[in-house]
């Protein structure tokens, strides 16, 4: 009887331990999936130089394809983007990806811009829906000359 109490135990701990292997398994590669829509936001952004009506559409048609769906909270005074609507962000409304640009820092080139991209991912069960919403953020290179049309 001892041993079968024992034996009872390990297998505890074996389901716990592939449970826990098994989530680790589904948010690295949910992460890595994100990372690679988040540099190719970044490339359509530096192609176009800067935020534009057809970078905009690009970048919609792009995660739709992609199966991209998490949303997050933009922080005060970036820009939030749903499909191809941008609108600089308020602390309230959720929105598919944030892009913030950063001017002004060099003094050879006052135009010169560069632009940070942050998309959302969610890590969640099938019922209990959204548990965790991370970022993953990354930035562009300088663009001289931003062509934006926000």
């Amino acid at each position: 009887m001892r041993n079968a109490i024992g034996t009872a135990r390990v297998f505890q701990f074996v389901i716990i331990f592939i449970l826990i292997f098994a989530a680790y398994l589904a948010l690295s590669i949910k992460y890595s999936k994100t990372f690679k829509m988040k540099n190719e936001v970044i490339n359509i952004l530096e192609r176009d130089q800067g935020i534009t009506n057809k970078a905009k559409e690009v970048i919609a048609n792009y995660l739709d394809a992609s199966g991209y769906n998490a949303t997050g909270k933009c922080e005060t005074g970036t820009i939030g983007v749903n499909g191809t609507n941008a609108e600089l962000a308020n602390g309230n409304k959720k929105y598919d990806y944030c892009i913030t640009r950063t001017s002004g820092y060099n003094e050879r080139f006052p135009q010169m811009s560069y632009y940070r991209v942050t998309l959302f991912y969610k890590f969640g069960l099938p019922y209990i829906d959204n548990i965790f919403t991370f970022e993953v953020s990354g930035e562009t290179v300088d663009v001289r000359v931003p062509r934006d049309n926000i």
